[in-house]
Protein backbone atom coordinates (compact mmCIF):
# COMPACT_ATOMS: atom_id res chain seq x y z
CA UNK A 1 0.00 0.00 0.00
CA UNK A 2 1.05 3.73 -1.07
CA UNK A 3 3.75 1.72 -2.61
CA UNK A 4 5.45 0.97 1.07
CA UNK A 5 3.92 -2.42 2.21
CA UNK A 6 2.92 -5.58 -0.13
CA UNK A 7 -1.14 -6.10 -0.40
CA UNK A 8 -2.03 -10.01 -0.57
CA UNK A 9 -4.97 -10.81 -2.09
CA UNK A 10 -5.93 -14.11 -0.98
CA UNK A 11 -7.98 -16.51 -2.95
CA UNK A 12 -10.14 -19.62 -1.26
CA UNK A 13 -11.62 -21.68 -2.65
CA UNK A 14 -14.22 -23.94 -1.09
CA UNK A 15 -13.92 -27.89 -1.16
CA UNK A 16 -17.12 -28.57 -0.25
CA UNK A 17 -19.29 -26.16 -2.87
CA UNK A 18 -16.33 -24.91 -5.26
CA UNK A 19 -16.75 -21.32 -4.55
CA UNK A 20 -13.99 -18.68 -4.50
CA UNK A 21 -13.37 -15.80 -1.96
CA UNK A 22 -10.79 -13.04 -3.46
CA UNK A 23 -10.02 -10.93 0.01
CA UNK A 24 -11.63 -7.67 -0.59
CA UNK A 25 -9.88 -4.01 -0.51
CA UNK A 26 -12.56 -2.03 -1.53
CA UNK A 27 -13.04 0.87 1.26
CA UNK A 28 -9.05 0.65 1.59
CA UNK A 29 -7.47 0.99 -2.25
CA UNK A 30 -9.43 1.49 -5.18
CA UNK A 31 -8.82 -1.07 -8.25
CA UNK A 32 -5.78 -0.50 -10.24
CA UNK A 33 -3.94 1.80 -7.55
CA UNK A 34 -0.63 1.48 -5.76
CA UNK A 35 -1.95 4.63 -3.06
CA UNK A 36 -4.82 4.30 -0.32
CA UNK A 37 -7.47 6.61 -0.66
CA UNK A 38 -6.89 7.77 2.86
CA UNK A 39 -3.36 9.13 0.55
CA UNK A 40 -6.03 10.95 -1.86
CA UNK A 41 -7.97 12.56 0.40
CA UNK A 42 -4.81 14.12 2.09
CA UNK A 43 -3.62 15.33 -1.90
CA UNK A 44 -7.62 17.01 -1.93
CA UNK A 45 -7.54 18.02 1.65
CA UNK A 46 -3.86 19.70 0.83
CA UNK A 47 -5.44 21.57 -2.37
CA UNK A 48 -8.00 22.73 -0.79
CA UNK A 49 -6.50 24.24 2.06
CA UNK A 50 -3.53 25.56 0.66
CA UNK A 51 -2.26 27.44 -2.51
CA UNK A 52 0.93 25.50 -3.16
CA UNK A 53 2.02 24.26 -6.74
CA UNK A 54 1.76 20.27 -7.78
CA UNK A 55 5.66 20.16 -7.55
CA UNK A 56 6.03 21.90 -3.97
CA UNK A 57 2.77 19.65 -2.55
CA UNK A 58 4.42 16.02 -4.28
CA UNK A 59 7.85 17.22 -2.82
CA UNK A 60 5.51 17.62 0.97
CA UNK A 61 3.85 14.70 0.75
CA UNK A 62 6.52 12.43 -0.68
CA UNK A 63 8.99 13.94 1.86
CA UNK A 64 6.29 13.51 5.54
CA UNK A 65 4.76 10.46 4.75
CA UNK A 66 8.18 8.87 2.53
CA UNK A 67 5.96 7.82 -0.64
CA UNK A 68 6.63 8.48 -4.27
CA UNK A 69 3.89 10.04 -5.72
CA UNK A 70 4.66 11.68 -8.86
CA UNK A 71 3.57 15.01 -9.51
CA UNK A 72 1.01 14.33 -12.74
CA UNK A 73 -0.60 11.46 -9.93
CA UNK A 74 -0.90 14.56 -7.58
CA UNK A 75 -2.70 16.50 -10.28
CA UNK A 76 -4.90 13.15 -11.21
CA UNK A 77 -6.25 12.88 -7.91
CA UNK A 78 -6.91 16.22 -7.22
CA UNK A 79 -8.68 16.44 -10.82
CA UNK A 80 -11.08 13.70 -9.65
CA UNK A 81 -11.68 13.57 -6.33
CA UNK A 82 -11.75 17.81 -5.56
CA UNK A 83 -15.73 18.39 -6.90
CA UNK A 84 -16.69 15.68 -4.48
CA UNK A 85 -14.96 16.51 -1.70
CA UNK A 86 -16.28 20.42 -1.96
CA UNK A 87 -19.63 19.40 -2.33
CA UNK A 88 -19.03 17.69 0.79
CA UNK A 89 -17.25 20.25 2.51
CA UNK A 90 -19.80 22.93 1.49
CA UNK A 91 -22.62 20.68 3.05
CA UNK A 92 -20.90 20.27 6.42
CA UNK A 93 -20.87 23.79 6.37
CA UNK A 94 -24.22 24.52 5.71
CA UNK A 95 -25.32 22.56 8.49
CA UNK A 96 -23.32 24.10 11.21
CA UNK A 97 -24.55 27.81 9.80
CA UNK A 98 -28.01 26.01 10.06
CA UNK A 99 -26.79 24.71 13.64
CA UNK A 100 -26.31 28.19 15.21
CA UNK A 101 -28.42 30.27 13.18
CA UNK A 102 -26.25 31.84 11.16
CA UNK A 103 -27.77 33.38 7.66
CA UNK A 104 -25.84 31.89 4.85
CA UNK A 105 -24.03 34.94 2.87
CA UNK A 106 -24.03 32.42 -0.35
CA UNK A 107 -20.17 32.60 0.01
CA UNK A 108 -18.91 28.94 1.23
CA UNK A 109 -15.55 30.12 2.40
CA UNK A 110 -17.00 33.57 3.78
CA UNK A 111 -19.19 31.69 5.50
CA UNK A 112 -16.83 28.93 6.83
CA UNK A 113 -14.38 31.87 7.94
CA UNK A 114 -17.32 33.51 9.97
CA UNK A 115 -18.54 30.39 11.82
CA UNK A 116 -14.98 29.57 12.72
CA UNK A 117 -14.58 32.72 14.07
CA UNK A 118 -18.05 32.49 16.37
CA UNK A 119 -17.39 29.28 17.19
CA UNK A 120 -13.69 30.19 18.80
Amino acid sequence: MDKKYSIFKYRYICSECGKTIITQLNGIVDKNCCYTVDTKDLVVNLYSNEDVSYANATKFINGTYELNISRQTMYLYNYNKTDEYLSQKEEIIQKKLEEENIESTGYIGHDEAFFRIIVT
